[in-house]
């Protein structure tokens, strides 16, 4: 079949077309995810804050300690929430939330950038429940024990807007068990103790209830050497602070 003139024009000038709208379409496409994520990560910084109005409360309700790793609940008096600090933030931030509403992470415990696949894995908890780690080297350990060093007060510390308490993870606290003394990741796992989820950069509360990102000038993973400067920020014994 043969085509005429017009027809042939009429093709390439159709083909023309969806060759610049495919061209336009791959540009905006990085500029959209771009978004999107600039959209997650100020929902995922929203979720931190909120953990760190927690902090504040718990300093406010139990003599100035921080909140932490596996708190007293205070209403039937025994060690341990639904699962330690999380079940503290849960019930307190969100006493009408349902457990299994907790457990799936259907609340400010999930960021919606977390890989839902990838992470340390916790009994009867989905992976968005564990999107975010207490710091449990800053904020402590727990309650009662022989411990000297399981609690610490806010207002001994000097510089609380320095320490990270909670950030972007995917294991739920990062504690002496993570990480050794001499600022060297440890473990068998390889799973992100500081995810750096939100175009390399980890969001983050600190004692003090602000919400900043942390920039990952080396990753941190299993293994390897943590950037000494970040390492600062999680360890407060690490500058010389008693508290």
């Amino acid at each position: 079949m043969k085509l005429f003139n017009n027809e042939i024009f009429t093709t390439f000038y159709l083909l023309h077309r969806i060759q610049i709208i495919a061209i336009l379409a791959g540009m905006l496409l990085p500029a959209l995810n771009a978004a999107r994520e600039k959209a997650r990560a100020i929902k995922c910084a929203g979720n931190l804050k909120q953990y760190g109005m927690a902090i504040a409360m718990y300093a406010h309700t139990y003599q100035d300690y921080l909140l932490i790793q596996n708190p007293v609940n205070h209403k039937t008096g025994t060690i341990g929430y639904i699962y330690q600090w999380g079940g503290y933030i849960q019930t307190e931030l969100m006493p009408k939330m349902r457990e299994t509403d907790w457990k799936a992470g259907r609340s400010i415990n999930s960021c919606p950038s977390r890989n839902k696949n990838y992470g340390a894995a916790l009994t009867g908890y989905e992976q968005e429940a564990i999107s975010y780690a207490h710091n449990t080297l800053a904020l402590g350990s727990q309650a009662q024990g022989a411990n000297p060093d399981a609690t610490h007060k806010m207002s001994r510390l000097k510089q609380p807007a320095f320490y990270v308490g909670f950030c972007d993870s995917e294991v739920w606290c990062i504690g002496s068990s993570g990480v050794l003394a001499k600022g060297r990741w440890n473990g068998s796992k390889e799973y992100d103790y500081v995810s750096f989820r939100h175009g390399n950069r980890s969001n983050a509360v600190f004692i003090d209830g602000h919400a900043t990102p942390l920039s990952a000038m080396r990753e941190l993973r299993a293994g390897e050497n943590s950037n000494v400067e970040i390492y600062r920020q999680f360890v407060p014994k690490w500058n010389g602070e008693v508290y």
